[in-house]
């Protein structure tokens, strides 16, 4: 039982750094074209 909440543990650890990771993707294909528009603008 002990060695079932562990593995519990470490999924829902990596769990939160793939919510982060993704987090941070989206934020960067989010930031991305406002930047193109910033560089190429009038």
């Amino acid at each position: 039982m002990l060695f079932h909440s562990s593995i519990q543990k470490d999924l829902a650890r990596s769990f939160g750094v793939a919510i982060v990771v993704f987090a941070t993707v989206v934020k960067m294909m989010l930031a991305m074209p406002k930047l193109h528009t910033t560089e190429g603008g009038p």
